[in-house]
């Protein structure tokens, strides 16, 4: 079964490329936890940066978490 989530925080490591227009991101939440999201975009890896906050509505499949939508901002 597919677990729905919406996550949000900053972006604590530079994005990984794990294959062609897919890139593993790590992101600290408000609450403390690390969480690492796969995001299937290409070029992701230029535009978002470590100290971004990162939003993404995912879902949990296989253990691992999977971005459906993403969206980010620089910190002010």
């Amino acid at each position: 079964m597919e677990k729905k989530m919406m996550i949000t925080g900053e972006v604590i490591k530079k994005p990984e490329h794990i294959e062609l227009g897919k890139y593993n991101v790590t992101v600290r939440t408000k609450g403390g936890k690390e969480l690492t999201v796969q995001i299937d975009c290409e070029g992701i890896d230029e535009r978002l940066e470590v100290g971004m906050t990162a939003a993404f509505t995912a879902t949990m499949v296989d253990e691992v978490i999977v971005a459906d939508k993403v969206s980010y901002s620089r910190r002010r």
